[in-house]
């Protein structure tokens, strides 16, 4: 056998050791999540995160709901320090727009358009001095630069919140139809649709 084979082999059955704990298109993930009540609890259930997530390929974020844990506690990857939400709460919201194309790894393979606010503050909670101490944090997307990694912290935050209410990304329906205006638009040009996207790849395809 092909030593490297070997080790996809090795790989490949972790990971799906790992994606058995999550939860794909079930009832469950409709389930409101509870207030966590003790550092002890936050820090077991963001281990399991932390463990579940780094084996699962091409994710961002995972809520604990998404590993059968109705707890308000969720992992985000910044490419820095992790962003960990523990029981927050989204106390400021500003500018909505619809989000295009926005996945979720319960729902693989799915894409949809969702609401979302360009700028929000939310209130969190940390662990310091063994003690779950409250923060503000505010985040900030820029529609028009849609790669942004901190601009997608923006929109992984306001996703957990969503599953902390069991609300899920086909949740939203809406519905789009394209733009369309008198005045010639240039193909590079951002779309009129508020997508984000440059006209050429949305609404002038």
């Amino acid at each position: 056998m092909d030593p490297d084979l070997g080790i996809i082999s090795i790989i490949d059955g972790i990971i799906r050791i790992y994606m058995k704990k999550l939860i794909i298109k079930n009832d469950i993930l409709r389930t409101k999540s509870e207030m966590v009540n003790s550092v002890e609890e936050a820090n077991q259930i963001i281990k399991e995160l932390q463990e579940s997530i780094k084996e699962i390929p091409n994710s961002i974020g995972l809520a604990a709901i998404q590993i059968r844990i109705p707890k308000k506690v969720a992992y985000i990857k910044t490419g820095k320090e992790p962003l960990i939400l523990i029981n927050p709460e989204l106390i400021e919201k500003e500018d909505e727009f619809v989000f295009i194309d926005e996945s979720c790894l319960s729902l693989p393979g799915e894409f949809y358009r969702t609401k979302r606010y360009e700028n929000i503050v939310i209130k969190n909670h940390i662990i310091e001095d063994n003690q779950l101490k409250e923060r503000k944090e505010a985040y900030y997307f820029n529609p028009n630069d849609i790669n942004a990694g901190d601009g997608l912290i923006c929109i992984a935050v306001q996703h957990e919140l969503d599953h902390f209410d069991g609300v899920l990304i086909n949740s939203y329906n809406i519905k789009f139809e394209p733009i369309k205006k008198e005045a010639k638009i240039g193909r590079n040009e951002q779309c009129p649709c508020n997508s984000g996207k440059k006209y050429k790849k949305c609404c002038g395809k």
